[in-house]
């Protein structure tokens, strides 16, 4: 039961990390969009991605409108933290491991899952304070998180 009740935190996670990539890109997203997105998506998959979306909206971090999906104010808090310990793991495995910047996205994927906040200072801390990934995309501060 534990394992199943972390996969499904995983999967919501991974929805409101789809939700706030597809904001920082500008891209309006469409509830068929969004939902084809997470079908596809190896952990929330096509039987999930409606109860993760409707998960969201009971916890009240992101609500369907006229336009889309939208985060609130609590899903983009919480989006970024999980953005921030995403990017903030690249930044430190393309740093410190013999990955290359292409490869340190997976690992990053799966350690954004377990990165607690004293973790994320630690990485914030080790990557120097880093404001860009080895992509080149933004991380999000604490501010943000």
């Amino acid at each position: 039961m534990a394992l199943r009740r972390l996969a499904g935190e995983v999967a919501m996670e991974d929805t409101l990390g789809l939700l706030w990539r597809m904001q920082e890109r500008g891209e309006t997203a469409d509830a068929d969009r969004v939902m084809a997105l997470l079908a596809g998506d190896v952990r929330v998959g096509p039987r999930r991605a409606p109860r993760m979306l409707q998960r969201l909206q009971h916890r009240g971090l992101a609500v369907l409108q006229a336009g889309g999906w939208k985060l609130t104010d609590a899903g983009r808090r919480d989006a970024a933290g999980l953005i921030r310990a995403h990017r903030l793991w690249e930044t430190y495995l393309a740093a410190r491991t013999q990955l290359p910047a292409s490869h340190v996205h997976t690992a990053a994927e799966r350690l954004e899952h377990v990165t607690d906040p004293a973790m994320v200072d630690a990485l914030a801390e080790a990557t120097g304070a880093a404001d860009t990934d080895p992509h080149g995309r933004s991380i999000p501060g604490d501010a943000d998180a």
